[in-house]
């Protein structure tokens, strides 16, 4: 009897320190974070648009742990779209090469750009990041008008 009571209130303990469900069917979990890659070709604005009307929010990243996650774990469980860019929520549309997370309205401090400036210049401005997967992990600017699938990101519902 003492020995179901301490594995009772052990189980108590865990379901009530933990108050996070499990991310619901075809999302992928990292963290405290539901993410999942949208097969819809849409600018920039329209990926943020779209995944803000499913309450979510384009993916923000960090952290090179969590880069590698949605590389690794997403992108190739998931690569029907591998070879194209996947929007993600940053963009320096307000103040040119200041870049800033749109959900959390923070500047980046993390980042793993494609190419040098020199190249970037080049190239022309974007304004709106995605994540470049081939040949390279790495993040590209892109014009926000371009059409790419997108990651979005979920807080997971509690119990």
């Amino acid at each position: 009897m003492k020995l179901e009571l301490l594995l009772f209130s052990c189980l108590l303990f865990i379901e009530t320190a933990t108050p996070w469900s499990l991310c619901p069917r075809g999302l992928y979990s990292y963290g405290r974070q539901c993410y999942k890659i949208m097969h819809v070709d849409s600018t920039w604005s329209e990926a943020k648009v779209l995944c803000e009307s499913i309450d979510a929010n384009l993916v923000e990243i960090n952290d090179p742990m969590k880069e590698h996650f949605l590389f690794t774990t997403i992108l190739q469980k998931d690569s029907r779209n591998a070879e194209r860019p996947m929007w993600i929520g940053a963009s320096d549309m307000l103040t040119e090469n200041s870049w800033v997370w749109v959900k959390s309205k923070r500047h980046m401090t993390f980042r793993n750009w494609k190419m040098r400036l020199v190249d970037a210049l080049r190239e022309g401005h974007g304004h709106c990041l995605a994540l470049q997967t081939l040949p390279q992990f790495e993040w590209k600017e892109i014009k926000c008008s371009e059409r790419h699938g997108f990651i979005c990101e979920f807080d997971p519902m509690p119990y």
